[in-house]
């Protein structure tokens, strides 16, 4: 499939590893030129994925910045547009992948200020205010892919804080593709399950966990990130054309 993302411009948020890495190898080998951000303390990390990406003759450049805080999406998006001009001329873009999130587990009495601020401003306000600083420099023809999670549809009381915030953003996805779509730019997500993540792997590193995970996943495996990033080029390609508002579940099936 290579080229067919040829003068294409993509941003994935945290690309240095996991599944925003291969979200962001997958758009290079296509032809795309891709910039990621990346946590400060991943620098190394975010090095050596521009580095292969290059070394297949791909293009791509990371952004050093912390997703958080109110006011940390537009600081994103000004780096990122003046890096495009000083590259190509021009600040154009034509995919965005939201994929900075994550949460951890709690019931409503364990639940702080500060871990609801956390977890919402990290699945709903980055990419909420990411769209909004970037959206005048949106190419007609392109997309906006949110990473979500099963866990949007799950009923897990330890997941609280996490559902309501996964929801809120596949709402998100479907109100902005009504938002976007007379300007040709489609908006869809993606319900990732369980992923084989370091983000993941301390979890899954016990026995009982990973079993449970395994017999509760009608494909019997775990998900890798390749499966989702090949779903996310899919969804971004012309091959997706007419679909616009849909949030998909790639979880090999769990907790059907």
């Amino acid at each position: 499939m290579k080229g067919i993302f040829d003068d294409k411009v993509a941003l994935i948020t945290g690309g240095s590893y996991g599944i925003g890495q291969a979200i962001s190898e997958t758009f290079a080998a296509s032809g795309a030129l891709v910039a990621f951000s990346h946590h400060p303390q991943d620098a190394d990390a975010a090095r050596s994925v521009v580095a292969g990406i290059e070394n297949k003759g791909g293009q791509a450049f990371a952004i050093d910045a912390f997703l958080g805080p109110p006011g940390t999406a537009e600081a994103l998006a000004e780096r990122f547009t003046a890096e495009l001009r000083a590259r190509t001329g021009e600040a154009a873009l034509d995919f965005l992948v939201n994929n900075v999130g994550g949460g951890g587990y709690g019931r409503v009495p364990d639940t702080s200020h500060e871990f609801f601020d956390e977890v919402v401003g990290k699945n709903v306000r980055i990419p909420y205010f990411l769209v909004k600083a970037l959206m005048p420099y949106m190419r007609s023809g392109g997309s906006v892919i949110n990473i979500s999670s099963t866990a949007a549809r799950l009923v897990n009381p330890d997941l609280q804080v996490y559902s309501l915030a996964k929801a809120a953003q596949n709402k998100f996805t479907q109100v902005l593709a009504k938002e976007m779509g007379p300007r040709g730019v489609r908006v869809n997500g993606v319900m990732p399950g369980f992923i084989d993540t370091a983000v993941n792997r301390p979890y899954l590193s016990d026995p009982e966990n990973l079993k449970q995970v395994l017999q509760n996943t009608a494909l019997g495996r775990l998900g890798q990130p390749d499966d989702i990033a090949d779903l996310v080029h899919v969804l971004a390609s012309s091959a997706c054309r007419f679909v616009t508002g849909q949030v998909i579940e790639a979880s090999g099936g769990f907790m059907m």
